[in-house]
Formats: C-alpha cells, sequence, structure tokens
C-alpha cells in the first residue's frame, strides 16, 4: 500500500519547485500555503486549536491572558501539525520498501496516539484539580502504571472517561494510517519552493517568539505576588505541552519522590473509631478563627486601653495556650487544616484543594453530626479562595455560609491587591462580608438550634483584622492616629508608618472582639454559655516589619505564625495558663476528647489534655508556607528550638526561641548537633506527607502518617481521672 500516489503534486523539498497547473491561487490559499503544507494538515492545527479554546471557554476558572493563550495554543497546534506531517512524509519516502515503511506508519502511529493519551489525561487533570499534568504526573504514572491500587482508582473514579478514551484511541488506530495517507498527499496545489519552506519556518518562529515574548513581559510585573501568580497560570494552565516543556527543568532538578512509608507504621482504612456510649451531657461547640490574631495581642493594652477586652475575659475564664502555632502564615493552608486536623503539606507545589481530591478527609463535623450536632460554618470569608470550600463541602454540615454563598453586600479594599486580582482574573467571585452581618447570622442559626433544644457545632471566621483593616464608618476606631493615606499594599509600606498600620490592626481586632462580645452575650442570654465549648485562635499571625515582612503569607517567622488559641469549657477545662506546645490540628481531637469521643484515625493532631501525649522535650510542631511570597517548612521542638528551611533560596536558620524570641541570631552555624537533628527530623516529615499523597497505594488503603514522634495509632482511651489531671495542669 503506497502513502502517497505518483501523482502528488507537491514533493519533498529537496525535489525543487513544482508548479501546480490551473488559475492563480486566491490570496488566502497562498497565505494558508506558507503556514501549513495542505488543507487536510491546516485543518488538523484549526481543530486542535479550537477544540482546546473551547475546552478552556467551557472550564471556565482561572486561566491566563487570551492574548498569551492564543498564541500559545497556535504555537502547540503548528508544531503538533508540521512534526505528524514531517512523520507521514518520512514514511512515505521508504517508498516500495514494504517492511522500512509498515515500520514507520507502526511508529507515526503510536507517537501520535501517545500525544493525544498526555493531551486527554492532561485535560482531565485539568478539569479534576485546575491545573495541568505535566512532566511530574507523567513520572508519577510511570512508576505507578504495574501498582494494582493504581489500576483500581482509575477504574473506581475514571471508569467511564477510560472507556471513552479507549474508544476513541481504537477509532483513531485504525483510521489513522488512512489519515496520514491523505495527509501526505494532501497539499494547496502551489508552488512550494526554497523560499516557501522559508517563510513557512519563519511563521512558526513568529509564533514561538509571540510565546516568549508574551511570557517574558508577565515576568516584569513589578508585583512580586501578582508576578508568581501569573506566571503560575502561564505554566500550569494554559495547555499540557506548555506546562510539560516549563516543568521539564524543575523535574530533572528535584529528587524523585520516594514510598518512604512502612506498611507497618500506618492506619488501615478499615479501623474505624468505636465510640462510647452516648453522654449524658452534650455541649455545643463554637470554634472563632480571628484573622492574623498575633499571639502578644492577648492581654495587650494600647493607649491605655485592651486591644481584645472581650477575648481576654474569655481566656482568664479559660484556658490559654501560650505556645500555639498555625500551620501556616496564609489563610487556605491553615484555615482548613484546622478543622480536618490535618497537616497542609500535599504536593511540592501549591495545591488547590478539590471534591475530587482522592485522599481521605475527616472535618470535626463529620464525627459530630452523627453524635446528634447540628453543624454549621458562617464565614466573612470568601472560602473559594484556594478551593478552601471545596474541602469544607460535606454531607454532615448543615450550612455554609461566606462571601461566595451569600446575597449581602461584600467588601473588597484596593489596597488588599491579592484579592483584588484573585477576582479580576476570575479565581473567586466576591470580596468579604462585613463581620457584624456574619455574627448576625451566626446568633440567628444559634437562637434556632438552642429553640429546638439540640447542641450544636458552629465554626466562625472573623475578617476586620485583614489587611488593610478597614471598618464600616459607624465602628469605633480608638487608637490613633490609624488613617493609611499615604501608599500600602499587602506587601509593602513604609517603615516609618509602621505605628499608624498597626493602630489600623488594632482598631481592627477591637471591632472583631466586640463581634465575638455580641455572640458570647446571646450564648449567656440563653443560658448556653457554660453548656458550649468555646475556642477562639487566630489563623496565623501578623508581621510590621519584623524580618523585613509585612502582614503574613511570608516565612513562618513567630510574628506570622505564633497565634492567640485558647478554650472556655466550664466543667471540662480548668482555667489557667498552659505552656504545653501545640499546633492548631490539636483543636479537633482535643475536642472529640473532652466529649468522650474516640479519636479519629485520620487526625494528625494530638489530644493536648491526653494522659499519654508527648512530654514537652519531645513535642514537635511542624509548619509549611506554599504561597507567591515564600515557600518554607519549619519544626519547632520543645517549644524552645526553631528550624527553618526556606526552600526559595535554600538557606537554613535555627533560633533558640528561650534565649532569642526575636529569632534575631541564627545558631545553626554553633548548635550543629541541633541543626542536624532537627533537619532530619523536618525532612522525614516532608517525605512522609509527599509519599502519602503522591501514591496511591498509601492513600487508598491507609490514613495519613503521623508526624514523627507521634504513634500511628489511635491513643487509647483516657480515663476520667487521668483527663481531670491533664485538664488541671497535674
Amino acid at each position: 500500500m503506497a502513502l502517497v500516489g505518483e501523482h502528488c503534486a507537491e514533493t519533498l523539498p529537496a525535489a525543487g519547485i513544482v508548479q501546480s497547473p490551473g488559475a492563480e491561487p486566491s490570496w488566502w490559499r497562498r497565505g494558508m500555503n506558507v503556514a501549513t503544507p495542505g488543507p487536510v494538515a491546516g485543518g488538523m492545527f484549526l481543530c486542535g486549536f479550537l477544540v482546546e479554546t473551547g475546552l478552556h471557554a467551557s472550564f471556565g476558572g482561572v486561566r491566563p491572558g487570551w492574548s498569551w493563550l492564543a498564541a500559545a495554543l497556535s504555537w502547540t497546534w503548528l508544531t503538533a501539525m508540521w512534526c505528524v506531517w514531517g512523520l507521514s512524509r518520512a514514511t512515505d519516502a521508504a517508498g516500495n520498501r514494504r517492511p522500512l515503511r509498515w515500520l514507520g506508519l507502526v511508529v507515526v502511529v503510536a507517537i501520535t496516539e501517545l500525544f493525544l493519551f498526555v493531551q486527554v489525561c492532561s485535560w482531565v487533570i485539568y478539569r479534576r484539580t485546575g491545573q495541568f499534568g505535566g512532566v511530574d504526573a507523567l513520572d508519577f504514572a510511570w512508576h505507578n502504571v504495574a501498582e494494582p491500587e493504581f489500576w483500581g482508582y482509575m477504574a473506581s473514579s475514571e471508569l467511564p472517561t477510560l472507556w471513552r478514551f479507549a474508544a476513541v484511541a481504537a477509532l483513531i488506530m485504525l483510521a489513522l494510517p488512512r489519515l496520514l495517507r491523505i495527509l501526505s498527499q494532501s497539499s494547496w496545489r502551489i508552488t512550494a519552493g526554497r523560499r516557501t519552506w522559508q517563510m513557512r519556518i519563519a511563521v512558526w518562529l513568529v509564533a514561538g517568539m509571540g510565546c516568549l515574548l508574551l511570557g517574558l513581559s508577565t515576568g516584569r510585573e513589578l508585583s512580586r505576588p501578582r508576578r508568581e501568580l501569573a506566571l503560575s497560570l502561564l505554566r500550569y494552565r494554559t495547555n499540557p505541552v506548555v506546562t510539560c516543556l516549563s516543568g521539564i527543568q524543575e523535574f530533572w532538578e528535584l529528587k524523585p519522590i520516594s514510598p518512604c512509608l512502612v506498611d507497618a507504621n500506618l492506619v488501615p482504612l478499615t479501623e474505624k473509631p468505636t465510640d462510647p456510649p452516648a453522654l449524658k451531657a452534650t455541649p455545643s461547640v463554637v470554634m472563632i478563627a480571628i484573622e492574623s490574631l498575633r499571639h502578644d495581642v492577648i492581654h495587650q493594652v494600647h493607649q491605655g486601653r485592651e486591644v481584645t477586652p472581650q477575648i481576654n475575659a474569655i481566656f482568664k475564664d479559660g484556658r490559654h495556650f501560650t505556645q500555639a502555632y498555625a500551620q501556616s502564615t496564609h489563610s487556605d493552608y491553615s484555615d482548613v487544616a484546622v478543622l480536618c486536623s490535618l497537616y497542609p503539606l500535599r504536593a511540592r507545589r501549591h495545591h488547590f484543594y478539590s471534591r475530587r481530591d482522592p485522599w481521605p478527609v475527616v472535618r470535626i463535623y463529620d464525627a459530630l453530626k452523627p453524635a446528634g450536632y447540628a453543624t454549621a460554618h458562617i464565614s466573612s470569608q470568601n472560602e473559594s479562595w484556594g478551593g478552601m470550600d471545596q474541602l469544607l463541602a460535606s454531607p454532615n454540615l448543615d450550612l455554609l455560609y461566606d462571601a461566595d454563598h451569600s446575597h449581602a453586600a461584600k467588601l473588597l479594599s484596593r489596597r488588599d491587591t491579592g484579592l483584588a486580582y484573585a477576582i479580576a482574573a476570575g479565581q473567586i467571585r466576591n470580596g468579604k462580608l462585613d463581620d457584624a452581618h456574619t455574627v448576625d447570622v451566626a446568633i440567628d442559626w444559634v437562637r434556632k438550634q438552642a429553640s429546638a433544644g439540640k447542641p450544636f457545632y458552629l465554626s466562625m471566621n472573623l475578617q476586620y483584622s485583614h489587611f488593610p483593616y478597614e471598618l464600616p464608618a459607624t465602628v469605633a476606631h480608638p487608637f490613633q492616629p490609624c488613617e493609611i493615606d499615604f501608599e500600602a499594599s499587602f506587601i509593602r509600606y513604609p517603615e516609618e508608618k509602621t505605628e499608624v498600620v498597626r493602630n489600623a490592626y488594632f482598631n481592627a481586632l477591637h471591632a472583631a472582639d466586640e463581634e465575638v462580645g455580641r455572640l458570647v452575650r446571646v450564648l449567656r442570654e440563653l443560658n448556653r454559655l457554660d453548656d458550649t465549648l468555646l475556642v477562639i485562635y487566630g489563623d496565623n499571625g501578623e508581621s510590621f516589619h519584623e524580618h523585613g515582612a509585612v502582614t503574613h503569607a511570608r516565612e513562618p517567622y513567630e510574628p506570622a505564625i505564633h497565634i492567640a488559641c485558647g478554650m472556655r469549657a466550664p466543667g471540662w477545662v480548668s482555667p489557667g495558663t498552659d505552656d504545653y506546645p501545640c499546633e492548631l490540628i490539636d483543636l479537633p481531637p482535643t475536642i472529640l476528647g473532652l466529649l468522650g469521643l474516640s479519636r479519629q484515625p485520620n487526625f494528625q493532631g494530638i489530644d493536648l489534655f491526653a494522659h499519654d501525649r508527648p512530654a514537652v522535650d519531645r513535642r514537635q510542631i511542624f509548619l509549611h508556607v506554599e504561597s507567591a511570597l515564600a515557600q518554607a517548612d519549619a519544626v519547632v521542638r520543645a517549644g524552645r528550638w526553631k528550624f527553618m528551611h526556606d526552600r526559595r533560596t535554600g538557606r537554613e536558620y535555627l533560633f533558640d526561641l528561650k534565649t532569642d524570641p526575636r529569632e534575631v541570631r541564627n545558631v545553626a552555624s554553633q548548635e550543629l548537633e541541633w541543626a542536624a537533628q532537627l533537619r532530619e527530623t523536618l525532612a522525614e516529615w516532608r517525605n512522609r506527607q509527599l509519599a502519602y499523597y503522591y501514591y496511591p497505594f498509601y492513600y487508598r488503603k491507609y490514613y495519613p502518617p503521623a508526624p514523627p514522634g507521634c504513634s500511628a495509632q489511635p491513643a487509647a482511651p483516657t480515663t476520667l481521672v487521668q483527663r481531670a489531671e491533664s485538664r488541671d495542669g497535674r
């Protein structure tokens, strides 16, 4: 079977010039002759371009600019068209040498099928995760394709996609030889000489240079977070080819993720918590996250006035955890980590949550709903930031109310450039809610549950204290001066204006504190306050030019990661100050322990009041940051030694928080033993996290791994005597 008939009008460039008969070709034929070798090849280019453009339009979400997208898709499909056409012509060059021609045909079909397979799989990944699969995804598939768990996952979650692709692949395999023959024979019947080929090469180069120049123009964005976000969109949300090309260098530089977990140290998913009989008393649970609430704000008096008097009173009546840490310095990683009791580290790049994430998740309300609790999450925040709402959504959550699920007026400051840019880019749709409105909604919901006589779980997130700390005109501003009438943004403002910005921050916290007080007064009026476990904490801290940084989402230095945390629970927790080091993922297992419910094996935090909690000298806390401003990990041992690895610069830091709470002196070169020990511990924790979320044979069979230094097995039930001793600090 000859792929090309002897009557083909166009020959390879080496054959010279062929004059096609007939009338003078039209202008569009001459133009297409310069861009494509023939009508069939041109149709292939146009089809690929339109299909991917249509997919981008239909899937929506965050995408790069349309100018870049058009240039990148044009170059991608021009390249694919010329490659396939060139391979088909090379196969045809075998002439009558049948074995060589058939071998070439098999190679061309295999390469084309592989290209289409990668395209389809990468688009499926994009649909599931919001990012195209690149070289790392191919490496993952290569190392897992022989694993039964890999195909078990594909069969359970992607079976319709597999069947559709198998059918299309079979049709393509049957039709491709004929299509390649038509492709190699098809031409514009116009002279194709050396000048034509020079122009064709020039068109391809111009398309490639257009992509490069548009990408370089993005790199000139002055705002670092906007530049990082824009480059991320270009790399991972344009199309599969761009993602693969941009990931080649990163792939070779990074070490492969090792399957380092030991099955014997993991808890199988078949093991379920066994709850004791229903308790006679079932207290309600209220968890309030306050944006950027630093640890040193509690009991702070500024300009003769307490900054947070309502929260101070709550902490005096309850347990004040003085050594509490958020899991990250940015909300999308910290906020959901608390409610799920899971470390936020899931991938080497920033992870955007999706309802289709395959690994197991148990939120605190998933454990409380079966115990008879009404459940709600009411937030001033837009929970679609980073896809948080995708992870928060659960059949066990009765009400999810936030800025994206509300028709109330939204707040958006031009100074909050990150949020404004995300809305402009299409990442999220709305700003934030007024905290007063959020508390009104929460009060109405609490009254309904109290009338029904049901215990309830309520988590809240208040946002007044997020930069730029703008408040409604009717709210008091007791700390002066506080007007930010100078150039200021989330990532920079003049150092000499720090006190003005801090006053604005204190005013915002004072306003949020008033809203907390309003909710507490309603609980007291309903006679539910002393029958409620009330937890208040900061989702992250806030910097004011410490270590050259402002606001948050930066490296995990103490101002941005050491947060306020307290728990008021009369009859369950005795009042006092608690210096035991803790992290926010400890809150869900601690609350379940106070209620007498068994610890969830999916939780990575510990019960702070359990009799077998790690001793202080063995207590380790792990922190992870993956934002446009910073990439860093840290571990805190015994509340004293803090080792931090800045993955962006490669630098390592060791601080003795006991003698150097401001983290001024890096003693990594002096305390070599501590640095080596904590470096190894931090690397072990990071490797465990990445391995679990990378390999299906882990997350399809086991719960998430316990951090280094903790047992993977659920703690034995704590007796009432042991728990009372822990609550009383004995």
